[in-house]
Order: C-alpha cells, then structure tokens, then sequence
C-alpha cells in the first residue's frame, strides 16, 4: 500500500512537471505584443523574440474613417485591436479581415490636444478581454470575439495606458494611481501620490511598483504591496516627456524645457546621472536594449541615437534616415519594438518615403537589415506615429509585425532566422 502510494505520488509529480513544463515552453514560444512598449516595464523589448530574416506586406486593412496613422494595433488571440474616437476594430491577423467594428458612446480615445499625444490612448489586452481606456475617465472591458462591453469603469478626467498584471487592471487618472479587478472591474484601491499625472506620460510597472510622472515636474513610486508612496523625487518643476523606461534597476526619464536625459536609481529615487541633450527631441521618448539607451530624435531629428549605458553619454552612434530626412513636431513619437538584436520602427517623416526599417545595434553602429517599402507608388503610405506591434504564432515558424499607418492598419509577414536556415 505504502509502495503504492509513493507511485501515484511519483506520478503526480511527474505530470506537474510536465504540464508546468509545456506551459513554459507555450509562454516562450507565443510572444506577442499585447500592450504598448511590450512589457510593463516599457523597454519596448519583446523577450525571447526570434529575429527577422525578411518582411513584406501581406494584408492591408484601409482604416476608413480612423486617423490610423497614430494607432498601435496590440496583438491578441489571433487578433488584432486598434481604437479611436467611439470606434474599437478587432482584424484578423493572418489576413486582415475585418471580424468586428463596434462603436461606443462612452469612449474618447485619442481626441487630446496634439501636445498630448505623445503615448495616446492605446488598448491592451489579457485573456478574453480587451481594455480600452478615453479621454474621459472611461475605461471599457470589452470581449475579444465580439466587442460587446463586459463592464465599464468612470473616473477623472483622462486616464494612462492600462498595465495589466497579476490580475489587476493598473492605470494613472486625473487624481492618480487607480487599480481595477481584471474580471469584474471593481475598484480594488486607489492613491494620490501627490500631483496631478502628466497626460502624455506613461505607466510603467517593474519589481512590484508602479511608476508614473505629474505636471508639477515630480516623478513618483508606488508599491503594489505594501499600497503606498515609497518616495517622490522633485525632477526641478520640469514635466516628463513621453514615454519613460525601467531596467535592470534605474528609470530612464527625458525631461521637457530644456530637454535633460535622467538615470534614476529605482531603490531611493535618487538621480544618478544626466545630461542635456539639445533642442532635437520633442516627446519622443526612451527604450532600453541591451547596453543600450535609445533615443530618438535628439540634436538631429530623423535620427535613432544609442548611448552607452555604462557612460550615459556622449552618444556616439546613431542612425539616420536617408537622405538627412528631418521629422517635424507631431513626428518624433516613433518608438521601436525590439526583437532578439534587431530594431523595428517606421521612419515617421511627414515629407518623404517612410519605410518599415529592422536594423541591428552593434559596436561599430546601427546596421540595416531590412527595409520595406512601401506598396505601389505612395511615399507616405508608411508615414506613422507609433512603434509597430508583433507576433510569433507557437504553431508556425513565421513573425508577423502590425504597424498603423498613412495607408491603414498593415500586417507584414516574414521568415524568422531559424526558419531561413533550415
């Protein structure tokens, strides 16, 4: 009996391994873009990514009656959301089909003012649902397969992008930190950090807290443990740009009139390193990749610059679109998403041809992989806003990349590394 036992015991064990097991080899392998920047933290990186071998447009949905050059699609089971105005579309992400297009009163999204459109209001998704946050203090739970609203939270005034993570729904509004039940959208708990979050500001979420800026020239740090403040740091009554970003413990921050570049240490706040960085970037934000700080934009706009992590600066690489092609004000939002080695983004120019570049960050400097053009004979067809999203079905050895554009929402299809060497 005894012997008996300790076999069941044996084959208990055996099959928490392997089903752990398969559902970490699952987690690895079906990576996709299912909020903005890629992960809460905001690097822009997609971890364990393959890299890309090759791209080429595969569908084309024309996104009538959308600005769809300022949308993110974010990428969820076999779909493809996009949102703006009163209007969330779900497409097909093999071939683009249209499978719902809903419309609903109680959303505003993307309607700030341009000098607020820095991130945009950009859904996100987890499970079955898709959380679509608006201008005005909405945040709409809606169902994958049909669009039809599961529930429905008002608060004040505009609120972030959502961050979903260990079940809850996380976000800054008017008055600050808001932190939703992911099922039934009840309040779980609220704080005012202080201040009023900066509306073009990003949510980023790292190590068990959450990190947000205010108007007032703060950054602020909240614990999701223990539910309070862990410090402010006074970043001289200057707002935060854009997007920001956590890694590997410290805050990489840009800072509006005059533009400064801040290290800050994620423990105490304390800002360890800076530097200015000229009158080149407006809003257009920071990403980590490897040794690497990205930044686009700065002294030369059209260009990607990297620095050195270890030193800050001087920046001493760069890449340059073609032709010295500069980007005006509403073009300098452009992130990347990254992938393996390889960076994706669209050369957001409002004058002159804009392709989908990959490119690899090496020693020596930036070097191009792979450019797309675009389709027909319309330069600005790939004129865009925002970092292109990403897909690695588990079942296939195929990447696909998602871009909002001047022509519409596009799908690209391309062979992975591993896959053109086999």
């Amino acid at each position: 009996m005894l012997q008996l036992t300790m076999i069941v015991r044996q084959v208990h064990l055996v099959f928490f391994f392997v089903l752990n097991f398969a559902c970490l080899v699952d987690a690895q392998v079906d990576i996709a873009t299912r909020m903005y920047r890629n992960n809460t933290a905001g690097t822009g990186e997609l971890y364990s990514a393959p890299e890309f071998e090759s791209l080429q447009v595969k569908w084309i949905y024309p996104g009538s009656g959308i600005d769809s050059k300022y949308l993110a699609p974010i990428v969820g089971k076999n779909r493809v959301f996009v949102a703006q105005g009163q209007t969330v579309i779900c497409l097909d992400m093999f071939n683009g089909e249209e499978l719902w297009k809903v419309t609903n009163p109680a959303l505003r999204v993307n309607q700030r003012p341009k000098q607020y459109t820095g991130i945009g209001q950009i859904p996100s998704t987890s499970g079955n649902r898709v959380f679509v946050p608006s201008d005005n203090g909405c945040l709409l739970a809606l169902d994958d397969t049909d669009g039809s609203q599961l529930w429905r939270f008002k608060s004040e005034g505009w609120i972030s992008n959502p961050v979903i993570i260990d079940g809850n729904v996380n976000f800054t509004d008017a008055n600050g930190l808001v932190v939703l039940d992911i099922e039934t959208g009840n309040l779980q708990w609220r704080l005012n950090a202080g201040g009023r979050p900066e509306p073009s500001c990003m949510t980023v979420v790292a190590d068990g807290a959450v990190y947000y800026g205010t108007v007032d020239g703060r950054l602020h740090k909240v614990s999701l443990v223990q539910r309070k403040k862990t410090w402010t740091t006074d970043l001289g009554g200057r707002e935060i740009n854009g997007t920001f970003c956590y890694d590997d413990g410290y805050l990489y921050v840009e800072l509006h009139n005059p533009i400064r570049l801040l290290k800050i240490d994620a423990r105490n706040g304390k800002i360890v390193q800076q530097c200015g960085a000229g009158s080149g970037l407006t809003r257009s934000g920071l990403q980590v990749t490897g040794d690497y700080l990205l930044v686009f934009g700065v002294h030369n706009p059209g260009c990607v610059h990297a620095s050195d992590l270890s030193r800050f600066f001087p920046i001493k690489r760069r890449a340059v679109y073609p032709k010295g092609i500069g980007m005006t004000f509403d073009m300098q939002y452009s992130g990347a998403t990254i992938v393996g080695k390889q960076i994706l983004y669209l050369n957001a120019c409002g004058r002159h041809p804009s392709p989908v570049w990959v490119t690899r960050l090496t020693e020596t400097g930036f070097q191009p992989e792979i450019e797309v053009e675009p389709p027909g004979d319309n330069p600005m067809f790939f004129h865009g806003y925002r970092a292109p999203s990403c897909y690695f079905p588990p079942d296939t050895d195929e990447g696909w990349v998602y871009v909002g554009v001047n022509g519409g929402i596009v799908g690209l299809k391309g062979k992975t590394k591993e896959q053109a060497q086999r």
